[in-house]
């Protein structure tokens, strides 16, 4: 697994799992029951994670990813049990809503697997923050503050394959633990910009 720590809270990771092991879950997630790409809608479609043996590799994959990311090493910190989290598969072409947006308060995590088999980089999706933009290479994940603000870049019509994701929330469950977003904001802006 390589790591990049962007900034503080930030992390992007590569070749997360052993590749037998990612194309077996990329194919277990992709075949899912009620995961049918061909009837993505404007935006995205979404599909819950119900299957426990999916659901094992996904709490394997989040327990390696958090022991690489620093700020979560200290004494004392834990994280709720992996309880949310759905897949996702986002719409080709023009998107009116891919916008700024956040997804959580100041104690929570996301985390986005991507699951695709092949990605090329004009085919876009990549996912942006301030300074820095992610192209969603398979076998990668992102792990970032949900209270910082980011968008997904519309995926080409000419993309031969849907941007597939598993994206799940963790929320740190010590009482006075949070992550200062705005510090990390102002880090981001600071940084050169970069396509990674």
């Amino acid at each position: 697994m390589r790591v990049n720590k962007i900034t503080d809270w930030v992390y992007n990771f590569e070749d997360v799992l052993p590749i037998n092991l990612f194309m077996a879950l990329s194919d277990m997630l992709t075949n899912a029951e009620g995961y049918h790409t061909n009837d993505v809608r404007p935006g995205n479609t979404k599909m819950f994670v119900k299957d426990p043996q999916v659901f094992a590799i996904l709490l394997h994959l989040r327990e390696k990813l958090f022991e690489q990311v620093d700020e979560l090493n200290g004494p004392d910190i834990d994280w709720n049990p992996l309880e949310f989290k759905w897949c996702n598969a986002l719409a080709k072409g023009p998107v009116n809503d891919a916008h700024w947006h956040t997804d959580g308060g100041p104690r929570e995590l996301m985390i986005v697997f991507y699951f695709h088999h092949n990605w090329k980089a004009e085919w876009n999706g990549k996912l942006q923050f301030e300074n820095v933009e992610l192209y969603p290479k398979p076998n990668s994940a992102v792990i970032f503050p949900a209270e910082l603000h980011h968008r997904i870049e519309p995926a080409s019509m000419t993309a031969e394959e849907w941007r597939r994701t598993v994206t799940f929330p963790t929320e740190v469950t010590q009482a006075s633990w949070t992550i200062n977003v705005k510090d990390v904001q102002e880090k981001l802006s600071k940084l050169e910009k970069a396509v990674l």
